[in-house]
């Protein structure tokens, strides 16, 4: 790639600097606020004119864009400012927020997922703008909140119009070294199955109606849509099988459980994974039906069942129906799939096989970035590529290679003269 220098002592400072700012949303200090003000302050050092916008309080996303002046693609870097809790600094054997640089690593929250990604980022925009590139298209950034929690960040970013008019995105995330490109991801949906009663006495049960009785059907019969499911969306090469899992059962929702209470309420919240080619809308319908269908059962029996004789037989007035169900979409992330034949692709695996120097390997995301809802939001063709390993990401002790960061920046420099000059002879 002629003519851009990647600054690899800056790189590395710039990724120990942003390691040492604990953005932990809610945490101490002043959270992604500080980390969104030493990004902006980098883009402006640059020479770009970075826009700051206010998510929530506190939480601002920071965007930039390099334009050439000249129609062509665009391609977007997007890489969060927010990293999750180090939780308790005993299990580390480095400061969690001290960025220490040790045999070769550089150690601390973020500095895997993904700190130093977005160091990289914002030098790989430093050194194509000296380079006077890209020659056609634009090199749009952001660095939004909230990656690790709702995705606020992102979600703000696509309604806003921030999205309009990119042609291609990178989710500057770990992915399993610069030799792996993430061309897909599981799709994520969160339900939550809400089902109200009647709370009384657990002395006399039946003067009330217990949600809890309708857990039994309502998961076996969620536990036959999974398997039913997996088997009619198949094997996945990259991404494994489709995922259905009750996570959290609660009963009542708020407030105090209690042995001699029959709660009013019960929740059960769903933890769904998706793979390409499954239809979201049609999944949450079907939890819905199984839902209602389970309710239905157990209120016919309340209007005429044994135990609406029961009833009668205690003298308790009949219940017509007790039992009532809701499901909620909490969240929808739907899954990624990057086409072979995308110009996107194609200019990722050039550049990554130019700075691993051998060809990349296709690798699926287990999980879901913000480039899920770039894809899915706004329909933007995403590719997940950057430092470091998923597996160290979230970990005590969290470590990325001390030469990666620099090596992404090349990468995402390369990717962006490839992808916006394609056939202008860069």
């Amino acid at each position: 790639m002629a003519h851009i220098t990647i600054d690899e002592d800056r790189v590395l400072a710039l990724t120990r600097e942003l390691v040492r700012i604990p953005s932990v949303p809610g945490g101490t200090g002043d959270g992604e606020a500080a980390a969104a003000e030493r990004v902006r302050a980098e883009l402006a050092a640059i020479g770009l004119r970075p826009q700051v916008a206010e998510v929530a309080p506190g939480r601002p996303n920071v965007v930039a864009r390099l334009d050439s002046g000249r129609p062509g693609p665009v391609l977007l870097l997007e890489a969060h400012t927010d990293v999750v809790s180090e939780g308790d600094p005993a299990t580390w054997s480095h400061d969690p927020f001290g960025a220490e640089l040790a045999g070769g690593r550089i150690y601390g929250r973020g500095a895997c997922d993904t700190k130093e990604n977005l160091a990289a980022a914002l030098c790989a925009l430093a050194a194509l703008r000296a380079a006077g590139r890209p020659r056609r298209g634009a090199v749009a950034f952001v660095s939004p909140v909230d990656e690790e929690g709702l995705m606020l960040g992102i979600k703000a970013f696509i309604r806003g119009g921030g999205a309009a008019g990119v042609t291609g995105a990178v989710a500057c995330e770990p992915v399993d070294g610069l030799a792996t490109l993430g061309t897909c991801a599981r799709g994520a949906l969160r339900l939550a199955i809400r089902l109200h009663g009647r709370m009384t006495h657990g002395a006399v049960a039946l003067a009330g109606d217990n949600p809890l009785s309708a857990l039994g059907p309502l998961l076996t019969a969620l536990a036959a849509l999974q398997a039913e499911e997996a088997a009619r969306a198949g094997l996945h090469p990259l991404l494994g099988r489709f995922s259905l899992q009750p996570t959290v059962v609660r009963a009542p929702i708020r407030g105090t459980p209690q042995l001699n209470v029959v709660p009013g309420n019960a929740e059960v919240l769903l933890d769904v994974r998706t793979v390409p080619g499954q239809d979201h809308a049609a999944l949450v319908d079907r939890v819905r039906q199984i839902a209602a269908g389970v309710t239905q059962a157990l209120n016919d029996d309340h209007r005429g069942g044994d135990e609406a004789g029961w009833r009668r037989e205690a003298g308790y007035p009949a219940l017509d129906p007790a039992l009532r169900v809701e499901v909620e979409v909490l969240d929808d992330r739907g899954w990624v799939d990057l086409p072979a034949a995308d110009p996107l692709m194609a200019a990722a695996s050039a550049a990554a096989s130019a700075v691993a120097a051998r060809p990349p390997v296709a690798f699926g995301i287990p999980g879901t970035t913000d480039g899920s809802m770039l894809r899915n939001w706004a329909g933007v063709p995403v590719v997940v590529a950057g430092a470091g390993s998923v597996r160290q990401a979230h970990q005590a002790d969290e470590w990325v290679d001390a030469a990666e960061p620099a090596a992404a920046a090349r990468l995402y420099a390369e990717l962006a003269v490839r992808y916006c000059e394609e056939g202008e002879g860069s």
